[in-house]
């Protein structure tokens, strides 16, 4: 998923589409998210305000309460670069 340490491109392609998915016009919502993260994860009745709190205190880099596709991606890539497994 990484190429010299950073997403790879392939990556991001997939990773923008999915975001198209789950946010409107460019911006996606707490709820959003968690919409897309039961989606990923096969479940719809656990709530994941904690680790979606704090995903959006790290990458909602404007603290407008939405994550753009720049913070979706920072976050993605941050994750990739700690699971040194799926590097190319």
């Amino acid at each position: 998923m990484l190429l010299n340490g950073k997403l790879h491109p392939k990556a991001i392609r997939c990773f923008k589409v999915v975001f198209e998915r789950y946010s409107t016009n460019g911006l996606m919502s707490k709820d959003q998210c968690h919409d897309f993260t039961c989606a990923c994860l096969g479940t719809v009745t656990k709530r994941y305000e904690d680790k979606i709190n704090a995903l959006y205190a790290d990458y909602d880099y404007d603290n407008d309460g939405f994550l753009d596709i720049n913070g979706f991606l920072a976050f993605y890539e941050k994750a990739a670069q700690d699971n040194k497994g799926s590097t190319v």
